[in-house]
């Protein structure tokens, strides 16, 4: 893993990267140390915490990741505009994944009962997945309630971890056992071998990829082949076909 970064890091090092002024503040490009970041688990009393390869290690560290969307039409490689290439709703088809089952055909945060809060689905979902079985409770900020969030980002009245668990099962009956299992850490380990594998296999190819934890940003000349890359090491990694989007920054 370590061997895997610091290659990463020695491509990116002598990238050409660059970012076009936009009087929105100073962006430092040489800020592009990529990093993991894994979960420390404790140990039984009195003994040293343990770091868990198996849960989280997403990366962080490069300049873009914090960059508002808006302004990622400022980066340049190679002299080239951007393009954000993202998989699409990750968490779940990894989820379906695990369980071996082909997930649904469509939008897997298409939940009957509420059209028009699938942004507050995708978050109630991805909660689920994190939380233990014992969690009978929303808390605001991840399940989308908050009073200042769009309505699309909340749940409607009444919609209680029971009855929203109950409505996205109707909708995924296979990831009965997932939801309220504690997955997600692992899930998202799955998600960051994979885009490290897929930012691996750019370098070699010699194509600058700048990783956003489960996409990227690459050259617009480079998309149709940075897109086949992802969907290939997806399909050897997870054993399923994971779509990409693909969204143009200039």
């Amino acid at each position: 893993m370590r061997a895997a970064v610091e290659a990463l890091n020695g491509f990116l090092a002598g990238a050409d990267i660059g970012f076009a002024e936009d009087d929105l503040g100073a962006v430092h490009i040489s800020e592009r140390r990529l990093r993991r970041h894994f979960v420390m688990r404790a140990g039984a009393k009195g003994e040293t915490p343990i770091v868990s390869f198996d849960l989280g290690g997403r990366l962080f560290g490069g300049f873009w990741q914090n960059l508002p969307s808006s302004r990622r039409s400022g980066i340049r490689i190679n002299g080239e505009t951007v393009a954000e290439l993202d998989y699409g709703q990750m968490a779940v088809r990894l989820a379906y994944a695990t369980v071996g089952v082909t997930p649904p055909e469509g939008d897997m945060y298409a939940i009957p009962g509420l059209e028009g809060h699938r942004a507050a689905v995708k978050k109630a979902f991805n909660t689920l997945l994190n939380a233990g079985p014992k969690m009978t409770r929303w808390g605001y900020e991840r399940a989308g309630n908050g009073e200042d969030a769009d309505a699309s980002e909340r749940l409607p009245a009444g919609w209680t971890v029971k009855r929203t668990k109950a409505a996205i099962l109707s909708r995924h009956p296979a990831l009965a056992r997932s939801l309220g299992s504690g997955i997600g850490l692992k899930l998202m380990h799955i998600e960051s071998e994979i885009l490290v594998a897929v930012l691996v296999e750019m370098t070699e190819r010699e194509i600058v990829g700048l990783g956003i934890h489960d996409g990227l940003l690459a050259p617009a000349s480079k998309v149709d082949e940075v897109r086949m890359i992802m969907e290939d090491v997806a399909v050897a990694k997870v054993g399923t076909t994971i779509p990409v989007s693909v969204e143009a920054h200039s």
